[in-house]
């Protein structure tokens, strides 16, 4: 596989740049609004839940229908790597500066997700489809049909194993489910105090990409 490039995408069409921005950017909204209402969401809409922020299936599994939920989790987290992988190949290698920066441990982990990704390509992808892989395929600049293809047979494959996960654990979730219908408003209280606290927090570590020089 060639060397990747600065930022692949650097010199896509203005068009196409706010297409990726505004996908990241729903994305992430989506998913900070889905776990601020997770409590509401979760007792009385959790196929809306699902849609905002997809990894809480392993909560409310119990409580959806499996082949709805299915679809709407694997389409959602591809939806969320297709994010990744644009901002990643619009900003280049300062994406996993980004992601890195600070965390030794991170940073070893990302050169290992690259090294493997550099070695198997789309096999690799499919067998772990996240964020890493989804980074490290925008920044190589591997090609979007590519990408779309091997990520979403990855989330086919994966969200069938989460979904037989979370109903193995469904008899403790749906314990949490009940306490959370008897006690709505305190927690949805303190999962918002949580979440924005935890936003705040991520946003002084974090260091935003630096827009690519070309």
């Amino acid at each position: 596989m060639t060397p990747a490039p600065l930022a692949p995408f650097a010199d896509a069409p203005p068009r196409v740049q706010k297409l990726i921005i505004g996908l990241a950017v729903t994305v992430t909204v989506a998913g900070s609004l889905g776990s601020f209402l997770l409590p509401s969401l979760s007792v009385r809409h959790p196929m809306v839940l699902l849609a905002l922020a997809p990894n809480y299936l392993a909560l409310v599994a119990p409580r959806v229908e499996f082949t709805p939920a299915y679809l709407l989790v694997a389409s959602r987290r591809l939806l969320g790597m297709c994010a990744i992988y644009g901002i990643s190949g619009l900003y280049g290698e300062a994406t996993l500066r980004s992601l890195t920066a600070g965390s030794p441990r991170v940073e070893r982990a990302v050169r290992w997700v690259s090294a493997r990704f550099q070695r198997f390509g789309t096999a690799f992808l499919v067998l772990t489809p996240g964020v890493a892989v989804s980074m490290i395929a925008g920044v190589s600049g591997m090609r979007l049909r590519a990408f779309v293809l091997g990520a979403a047979l990855g989330q086919l494959i994966w969200t069938a194993v989460y979904y037989r996960f979370s109903m193995a654990i469904g008899a403790f979730t749906e314990r949490v489910l009940r306490f959370m219908e008897r006690n709505l408003l305190v927690a949805s209280v303190v999962v918002a105090v949580l979440v924005a606290a935890q936003q705040i927090a991520s946003r002084r570590r974090a260091k935003p990409p630096e827009p690519p020089s070309n």
